[in-house]
Order: C-alpha cells, then sequence, then structure tokens
C-alpha cells in the first residue's frame, strides 16, 4: 500500500541508506555534473507491507503553461 508519509528528507541520510542497500553507484561524470533538479523532482513513496519501506523515485516536474 502506497500513502502520503510526512517525513524530513535528508539527502545525506538518503544516499547512505541507498548506498547502504546497493553498496555502490557509478554515475558518469557528465551526468553528475550536469545533473538538475529545474525538471526533475524526487517523489517518496511509503510502502506499508510486512516489512515497511520507502521507495525513491525520480519524475518529470509537470510544468503548467500559460496560454
Amino acid at each position: 500500500m502506497t500513502e502520503s508519509f510526512p517525513v524530513d528528507l535528508n539527502l545525506g541520510q538518503l544516499l547512505v541508506a541507498i548506498l547502504d542497500t546497493v553498496g555502490s553507484v557509478e554515475i558518469p561524470t557528465v551526468k553528475f555534473v550536469n545533473a538538475s533538479s529545474e525538471n526533475k523532482e524526487i517523489v517518496v513513496d511509503y510502502n506499508d507491507d510486512e516489512i515497511p519501506s520507502f521507495t525513491f523515485r525520480l519524475r518529470d516536474k509537470e510544468i503548467d503553461e500559460v496560454v
């Protein structure tokens, strides 16, 4: 089940949790240098399963066009 779960997103804590889970991540320099949050946002879903967890993902920001 996915629901809203209030949490302060601490990026350092998030990075440590991700690396503790997956071990290591290799990121091409160009992707790291050009990383921008202008068109992307982090989505956090709380999963209230047998073992509660969070799912983190990126999605494109919706841009409202003014006509």
